[in-house]
Formats: C-alpha cells, sequence, structure tokens
C-alpha cells in the first residue's frame, strides 16, 4: 500500500512509479496531461515498460549489492547516471541503508519546470534515506572526469542520449571498482554490432546502436558479463526499439 504525501502530488508527474517503496506517485487528476507529455517525448505504453525494466534491473542490483555485502562491504559507495527522479538508487540504497549515494543527472528532460534533481531530493527525505545521498545537477560526461571510484554504479536509460558511448563507459572502467548495471534502449532490427549512428535518426543528439554493438564494447573494454536481458518495446509505430540490459564486474 503506497501512502499519499502532499510534497510529492505537488511536484506531479514523476517518471517511475515509486509504489514498491511505499510512496503514491501515480494521481488520477494528472492521468491525461502526464500521458500526453510523454507522448510527445516519444514513448508509448510506459507503465509496461517501466516494469519489463525492473525485471531486469532490479535482480542485477540485488545481486550486487548481495556480492558486496557478502564480501564484507556493508557501506558501498553508489553512483547513479543519468539519475531521473532517483528511482533505482533509491531501492539500491533501501537495500543497503550504510551506503553512501550519489545521484547525477543535467535535468534535460525536466517536466512541469520542476528539476529532477529537486524531485530525488523530496524523495530522499520522505523515504527516510537522505543522509549520505546527495542529487547533483550536471552532465554526467563532466562529473566523472573528476570522480572517485564507486562500488556500484548505475548507468540506466542514458547511453543513446549522449554521442560517446563508448568513449563514456570506458571512462567508468577508471570509477567502478567492482560493479556496473547499465540499461539502454536500442536498435532492435538488427543484429548488426557495427551499427552506430550519431545523432540518433530524428533527433539531433545522442546516437542510436544495436544491442550486439553494446555487447561489443562491453567485451572491447574488458569488462566481465555476468548477466544480461532484453526486451522489445510494444506499440511504438515510428521505430523498432528494445532494451539492453547488463551487468557487469570489472575485471582486475
Amino acid at each position: 500500500m503506497s501512502e499519499f504525501f502532499q510534497e510529492i502530488y505537488k511536484m506531479r508527474p514523476w517518471y517511475h512509479n515509486f509504489e514498491k517503496l511505499g510512496v503514491q506517485t501515480n494521481f488520477p487528476d494528472e492521468r491525461s496531461w502526464k500521458n500526453l507529455w510523454f507522448k510527445k517525448q516519444g514513448i508509448r505504453h510506459h507503465a509496461k515498460q517501466q516494469e519489463r525494466k525492473e525485471k531486469c534491473i532490479v535482480p542485477f542490483i540485488k545481486k550486487s549489492i548481495s556480492d558486496l555485502h557478502n564480501g564484507g562491504n556493508l557501506n558501498p559507495r553508489i553512483l547513479y547516471l543519468f539519475a531521473s527522479d532517483g528511482y533505482y538508487g533509491f531501492l539500491a540504497k533501501k537495500m543497503s541503508p550504510n551506503s553512501e549515494l550519489v545521484l547525477v543527472d543535467n535535468d534535460f528532460f525536466a517536466k512541469e519546470h520542476i528539476s529532477d534533481m529537486e524531485r530525488a531530493k523530496t524523495m530522499a527525505h520522505v523515504l527516510n534515506i537522505a543522509d549520505k545521498t546527495y542529487c547533483v545537477k550536471e552532465d554526467v560526461n563532466n562529473y566523472i572526469k573528476n570522480s572517485s571510484k564507486f562500488d556500484l554504479i548505475l548507468c540506466l536509460g542514458g547511453l543513446y542520449h549522449i554521442e560517446n558511448p563508448k568513449e563514456f563507459l570506458q571512462k567508468l572502467k577508471s570509477l567502478t571498482s567492482s560493479y556496473l548495471v547499465i540499461s539502454s534502449a536500442v536498435k532492435a532490427d538488427t543484429s548488426d554490432p557495427n551499427y552506430f549512428e550519431t545523432p540518433r535518426p530524428g533527433f539531433t543528439w545522442g546516437s542510436w546502436f544495436s544491442e550486439a554493438t553494446l555487447h561489443k564494447w562491453l567485451l572491447e573494454l574488458n569488462y566481465n558479463i555476468v548477466d544480461s536481458c532484453s526486451d522489445k518495446r510494444e506499440g511504438d509505430d515510428t521505430q523498432a526499439i528494445g532494451g539492453a540490459y547488463y551487468l557487469c564486474k570489472q575485471n582486475s
């Protein structure tokens, strides 16, 4: 059962559904204009899409934290890049309450003139996990230039937003002491491991690549792929879009 909080209601719409964390973020009065916003951004069947993502991402986070705890690290440092409203970072923090959590996002997709980092800060207080939780409004490329190491890095949903995804993954190598969880939208109608375009077709920013391309990059960068899964987005009539998900461990 999710609880209603006035401060959360005022910051609607929320990109993720926080019901599993006990907080109501879906509100009947926002349904029409929320759907209009998502349609404008080219997103279809948003709720089902998020459910499919969770089925891959959450088990990867659980395994990472379990392995860190079992190895004696009860205070892991967690970095969440392209953090949006912080949802997956907060799931990780609930699994590891003594962890340090850093959320980074440039607020490019800020909704209804409200910063997603402000949403994340508010949610952290509502969830009572604001201690050692830091929300950083900054471009991820800039942030990782001077960052220290993290035990777990969540790179979720943003690789195709940038023009240099392989170079970005290479830079994360120096920051990842243990685990990296990746998710990205990918071109689903090709298995060509060399397919790559920038900017993404139909857009003026980002890049576009296949799951096979992403897989090849990870191997070329000497990441140890522990697990992976994929899905196909339903109902998108403009492009063949899928999702690729990886749990990687840093090779020593």
